[in-house]
């Protein structure tokens, strides 16, 4: 049966003084068309849906009905007990001090993107007048949260930001702007409770002094509806920087970020939480973001929390934790000017840090910062340190430190931990812990100025990997670290999604065709990747087989030269990037009849198995051929034409392909991070039972 529908197509001002303009709906579905304009507060109460037209607007403003200068605060729009509501147009309750917009209904809320919702402070800006504060926006639903149209709640001069609050049993994503930036007074406040996941997309600001965005995505709804909270934060930017009021810098905000599920900060992300710049700076604000117990952490964005200026610190705390992985390929830095703060890294299982993390002082007498990444406690994982980690103070400052530990620690080749400062009273120091054989790569520096401690701590009789030209200003200590002091690091578990000590891959699922099989360990995938670089001209990629059973001399050589290649495209192998050799037989549908593993990370013979030369080569030696028979593979970057691959296998652990090969056949060198490099082959030199040998076309 279809509901009766209340229009509002009419302007209406309803009498000033009135203080209640109160709309008892019955039920009725409530459309507004027109403008509809009071002070006090108007109530809607007990309708099915409302909706508010790209035409409708509902003002409750300070300046209605009065003279300019009797400005008086914004009054209230409440809707409630509504099934839906959306807005199309304009919910304006902006005054001296904003008023407040109050939606508690059982349906959808949505601000479409022509809708708006202001609650500003329209406070003179002139000396000697009173502060105006923006005012609050409050939203509760059994249902959705979507804004697609701008939310301001400014407050002005002295006064306070505007607050925003949601609570919301499914989604909250936000796709406009949000502007609850304060003055002087305090920054504004953003709360989102939600027991789905949180989409923050468009920017943010609530700077002012200090400001707080909130974020809590968890199981606050029925498990039958909600199955659980995620939180993906790409916006542009993320304001809360602290604001300067009479040559002194104001407090940076804080932002928070928690979730019962994975949190994500998308690559084109600044969180911008800085202090005030003055003669005397304002202190940063801290940073937390936490992902639940069996999820993940990405943070590929930017974070910025510099002190202001003279007097001011770093921040009390910069923190990212997981369950599972935490994943950091963005920058993180902090600075101040007595000293710096800290930026800690904790995960269940493995961590990556390819993103510069930098806490700094900035003056000579500043104290160093503080870097701490704890991981392992959860599964056997790697941690695998892929940027600069600096937490230098002055030369007269002190106590630097970087802690890390886990089941795994690798430092990959030319890497800095720099944690140089003064040594009095408290002398800097680097502490890299593991249960298993630290690795060092090639070339990594190791710094505390000369007078403080590098430890490497490992349990009894293992030893750390430590590559060619790797430096240390301070002799390091070898030291015998007690089991209570490592991390847990439980045996694997294959299927979890975490990639573990024994495991060659894990990527959560059953599929034995997609390189991960259910046994977590690498395959060629059963069909061929897509658009691998590919020869650029006729006779660049050559291969030859020989099949020599039952003897063991049987051999494979593939040499590629081809498109365009950069040294990033390589990855990481001597760290946790596996490759693979595939040869497919495409006379039908592709089908897969050769592959040779060739394993990330890995000690051969004493030494390690991967290794870089110079800025565009990496190569692979392994002696013992294990375990599928190659003993060599080179890779080198360069421009079309001069990139190249060249792997070789051999003897008795090589099982080569059955010879003939159908034509035509591919052959690919695939690599578990996503590159690959291929040749297709449609006719030979040789092709029997004993050898084949072939060039591209």
């Amino acid at each position: 049966m279809r509901r009766a529908t209340v229009r509002v197509t009419a302007h209406i001002d309803a009498i000033p003084g009135t203080g209640l303009c109160r709309f008892a709906l019955a039920g009725r579905d409530l459309v507004v068309a027109a403008t509809l304009q009071s002070e006090g507060i108007v109530r809607f109460e007990n309708s099915g849906d409302v909706t508010v037209t790209p035409a409708g607007r509902v003002k409750l403003r300070g300046d209605f009905m009065r003279p300019a200068d009797d400005l008086d605060g914004g009054g209230s729009i409440e809707i409630e007990g509504a099934d839906a509501v959306t807005i199309a147009g304009l919910l304006d309750v902006s005054g001296y001090d904003g008023g407040t917009i109050s939606i508690d209904v059982r349906g959808d809320v949505a601000i479409a993107s022509t809708g708006e919702l202001r609650c500003n402070s329209l406070a003179p800006l002139e000396e000697g007048e009173r502060p105006g504060s923006g005012g609050a926006i409050e939203i509760a639903t059994s249902a959705g949260l979507h804004v697609g149209g701008p939310v301001a709640c400014r407050g002005q001069r002295l006064g306070l930001g505007g607050m925003f609050f949601a609570d919301v049993f499914h989604d909250i994503v936000i796709d406009a702007d949000v502007d609850l930036s304060g003055g002087a007074g305090a920054g504004g406040d953003m709360t989102f409770l939600a027991g789905g996941r949180i989409a923050l997309r468009r920017s943010v600001r609530a700077g002012g002094d200090g400001g707080t965005v909130d974020l809590e995505a968890n199981d606050l709804g029925p498990t039958t509806l909600v199955p659980g909270g995620a939180i993906e934060v790409t916006a542009p930017s993320i304001d809360l920087r602290g604001t300067s009021f009479d040559g002194e810098g104001l407090q940076g905000g804080s932002f928070f970020a928690f979730a019962k599920g994975p949190v994500l900060i998308g690559p084109a992300t600044t969180i911008q939480i800085d202090g005030g710049a003055g003669p005397v700076g304002g202190d940063p604000g801290d940073l937390l973001l936490e992902a639940g117990e069996a999820a993940d952490l990405v943070m590929q964005g930017r974070v910025s929390a510099h002190g202001g200026g003279p007097g001011a610190s770093g921040s009390f705390a910069l923190e990212f934790a997981a369950g599972r992985n935490v994943v950091l390929s963005g920058q993180v830095e902090t600075s101040g000017a007595d000293g710096t703060g800290l930026i800690a890294v904790i995960a269940g299982g493995g961590a990556e840090l390819s993103g510069r993390l930098r806490t700094v002082a900035t003056t000579t007498t500043g104290r160093g910062g503080d870097i701490v990444v704890e991981a392992g406690d959860a599964a056997d994982a790697t941690v695998r340190i892929a940027a600069d980690l600096v937490a230098a103070g002055g030369a007269f400052g002190d106590f630097a430190e970087i802690f890390v530990r886990g089941c795994t620690v690798v430092v990959e080749e030319v890497r800095t931990l720099d944690a140089r400062s003064g040594a009095v009273p408290n002398p800097p120091s680097i502490t890299l812990r593991a249960r298993r054989p630290l690795h060092l790569g090639a070339g990594s520096r190791y710094l505390t100025g000369g007078g403080g401690t590098i430890t490497l701590g490992q349990p009894a009789g293992v030893d750390p990997v430590i590559g060619a030209g790797v430096q240390f200003d301070t002799p390091p200590v070898h030291a015998v670290v007690p089991d209570a002091l490592l991390p847990a690091c439980p045996e694997a578990v294959c299927g979890n999604g975490i990639h573990e000590h024994g495991e060659e891959c894990d990527d959560g699922d059953a599929d034995d065709g997609d390189g991960c099989a259910a046994d977590c360990r690498v395959h060629c995938r059963t069909l061929p990747v897509p658009a691998c670089h590919a020869p650029v001209a006729p006779g660049d990629a050559k291969l030859a087989v020989k099949d020599d059973y039952p003897g063991n001399q049987s051999r494979l050589d593939w040499s590629w030269r081809g498109a365009a290649t950069t040294r990033a495209d390589f990855g990481s192998p001597a760290t946790g990037d596996d490759y693979l050799l595939c040869i497919y037989d495409e006379s039908g549908p592709p089908s897969l009849v050769f592959e040779a593993r060739i394993p990330a990370a890995g000690v051969c013979g004493g030494k390690p198995c991967w290794w870089s030369q110079g800025a565009d080569k990496l190569r692979y030696r392994n002696g013992a051929r294990q375990p599928d028979g190659v003993d060599t593979l080179k890779l080198r970057a360069g421009p079309d034409g001069k990139a190249r691959v060249d792997a070789r296998a051999k003897g008795a652990t090589l099982e080569p392909p059955a010879l003939p090969l159908a034509l035509p056949a591919r052959v690919q060198l695939q690599t578990t991070h996503g590159p690959c490099w291929e040749a297709v082959y449609a006719t030979a030199q040789r092709n029997d039972a004993a050898r084949f040998k072939a060039s591209s076309p």
